[in-house]
């Protein structure tokens, strides 16, 4: 992990929005027993939030 001239810690590696996206819908399936929905709802919050942060491209 890198720092910026704050000295906070900042994510260096940025992914691919699908490749996130991907990533984390297979670990929603795999982990719990959430609805189509439910799953739907949380990688579209997810994925705004960490876009927000700059941790994922396109």
């Amino acid at each position: 992990m890198a720092r910026n001239s704050a000295g906070a810690n900042v994510v260096d590696d940025v992914v691919r929005e699908d490749e996130f996206t991907v990533d984390l819908t297979r670990l929603l399936l795999r982990t719990s027993s959430l609805t189509t929905v439910q799953i739907v709802e949380i990688r579209r919050e997810l994925t705004a939030f960490v876009k927000k942060h700059g941790w994922v491209e396109g």
